[in-house]
């Protein structure tokens, strides 16, 4: 049983299950830029009430903290950017085109991270937000960076996020 885990073998897209759950029929997202994969809880927001007559809290609310998953691809086509970014394409290779989307789009999917140690993380609903990074530099490329954003799934007593050890 692996104790530790660095790198990452995959990341994995698909529609959310019709009920709600993890999806089942999941795609590679392609290939990710080197170290920028990272999957992370934000601190949990936690609010004190305090009364004039005491020092301590006389009463502590918490709403837990944010969960992302990040990461970088290196695959800028058309369809790439449609699955992440919206928009359409138009034509066909070797002049196909992509179109930005006219207005905000919401994106739902699945997600399932395996690890070079057998760790696999399920997020079965993750809003995907995208942005595109175009660099024109010798010393960079072009990515689409992604910051998907856990969200409780519909499923009733499905958890937000998982993780299991093949």
């Amino acid at each position: 049983m692996a104790k530790y885990s660095s790198g990452i073998k995959s990341i994995s897209m698909g529609a959310i299950a019709a009920d709600g759950g993890m999806g089942t029929t999941l795609t590679s997202v392609g290939d990710i830029f080197l170290g920028s994969a990272i999957f992370e809880e934000a601190e949990d927001a936690i609010t004190d009430f305090y009364s004039e007559l005491q020092d301590d809290p006389i009463l502590s609310v918490g709403v837990n903290g944010l969960k992302t998953l990040t990461f970088t691809l290196v695959d800028v086509t058309p369809a790439q950017a449609i699955l992440f970014l919206g928009g359409t394409a138009t034509g066909t290779t070797p002049t196909l085109r992509y179109g930005a989307p006219l207005t905000f789009v919401t994106i739902e999917q699945s997600l399932q991270i395996l690890t070079k140690e057998g760790y696999t993380i399920q997020i079965p609903r993750a809003k995907i937000n995208a942005r595109l990074l175009w660099s024109f530099s010798k010393t960079d490329m072009a990515k689409i960076e992604v910051k998907a954003r856990v969200l409780m799934p519909t499923k009733a007593g499905v958890e937000p996020y998982a993780w299991t050890l093949a």
